[in-house]
């Protein structure tokens, strides 16, 4: 995350700032100094300057507030206590509900067959989760899997599954993927099925409802990116 990279930058630019005497001679302590000083102001800047931005485009209450609390430290930072007031910072970054990184939709390059529908559903499953809706993330998972392996498949055998088989779910396609031999790699068959029980669990009515933690929908993400990169 961005906010927690620019703060622990800060916090290292502190610690140098207070030994850059030692060792150093007089002429070119001032020099580090100067130049140590003025990366703080203008890390400090930017991290406001984030802060402002998402505080007045996220929709999520709790976001602002948290968000309005940085900018109030910020707005406090004093010298003798910074190093307490960024380590406060990084504790309020760590409760913000961001959507995940957008570098994990660039991480693999997918067919043009299916790329804008998986953009799309990557898309919307970052929105969901970001807002909360765990439960249609981890569906939306599910989803993405469904098109890239029956994508796969076809590639492999030039047999079109939606057509003769439309309502497949992610464990028969699998099936039938070993069936034909098609070699998917070491884990990635584990990882699937520990998506799919999830996305059952989650949308299937049951006695006792399954709601699951932002902790399951973020594991059950990366998985789901991480088996794309893994196809392509």
């Amino acid at each position: 995350m961005e906010l927690i990279a620019l703060i622990e930058q800060t916090e290292l630019y502190l610690k140098d700032k207070a030994k850059q005497t030692k060792g150093l001679s007089y002429d070119f302590s001032v020099q580090k100094g100067t130049y140590v000083e003025k990366r703080i102001l203008q890390n400090i800047d930017d991290i406001a300057a984030i802060c402002w931005d998402l505080c007045q485009h996220h929709t999520i209450a709790s976001n602002r507030t948290i968000l309005k609390k940085m900018l109030d430290i910020l707005q406090d930072l004093q010298p003798a206590n910074m190093a307490e007031q960024l380590a406060a910072l990084k504790i309020e970054v760590k409760r913000l509900k961001l959507p995940m990184e957008k570098k994990q939709l660039t991480e693999f390059t997918l067919p043009a067959e299916i790329k804008k529908e998986v953009e799309t559903d990557l898309q919307e499953m970052n929105s969901c989760y970001e807002n909360g809706c765990y439960r249609s993330a981890i569906f939306l998972c599910g989803k993405i899997l469904e098109t890239a392996l029956h994508r796969k498949y076809f590639e492999a055998t030039n047999k079109d599954l939606l057509e003769t088989s439309p309502n497949l779910g992610l464990g028969k396609i699998i099936a039938k993927m070993k069936e034909a031999n098609i070699n998917l790699g070491i884990g990635i068959d584990e990882q699937i099925h520990l998506i799919n029980k999830l996305r059952v669990e989650s949308v299937h009515k049951r006695q006792d409802v399954f709601i699951p933690t932002k902790e399951q929908a973020q594991a059950t993400m990366l998985y789901t990116t991480d088996v794309l990169g893994k196809l392509w």
